[in-house]
């Protein structure tokens, strides 16, 4: 074998796989429960639209808050996010954490965790792509 296929094979073998992403184009609804369930907040309605991972967004009509979402890392089957509110921030808390597993074309789990572990709010729900 010469050193030129060597080399070649060397780059071959040491090239970094492209990243698996899952598609979550669209706009997906559905209704998130919280734990621990607060009176006021216990049930509501999200928005995520997702026109490409990168530039994603969510709204919670019930709440009239929503914000952008920063990717954090994705697979093949799921996506992590950082959510930034932009508006209604008086309603809404900020910097929480969102995991969002495609399930098939046209349902998703959500989970949103909160940014401080010390409360142990999380708010679960299934998504259908509108």
């Amino acid at each position: 074998m010469s050193i030129r296929n060597i080399l070649a094979l060397i780059l071959v073998l040491s090239a970094t796989p492209p990243a698996l992403s899952v598609d979550l184009n669209g706009t997906w609804k559905g209704t998130l429960n919280q734990v621990p369930a607060d009176p006021q907040t216990s049930s509501y309605t999200v928005v995520l639209t997702v026109p490409s991972l990168e530039k994603s967004s969510v709204d919670y009509p019930t709440l009239k808050c929503g914000g952008n979402l920063s990717l954090v890392r994705s697979d093949n089957t799921s996506a992590t996010f950082r959510e930034k509110i932009t508006r209604g921030c008086e309603t809404c808390e900020d910097g929480g954490t969102i995991l969002v597993k495609k399930i098939d074309a046209n349902t998703a789990t959500y989970e949103w965790k909160d940014p401080n572990p010390a409360r142990g709010i999380t708010c679960t729900g299934q998504l259908r792509k509108e």
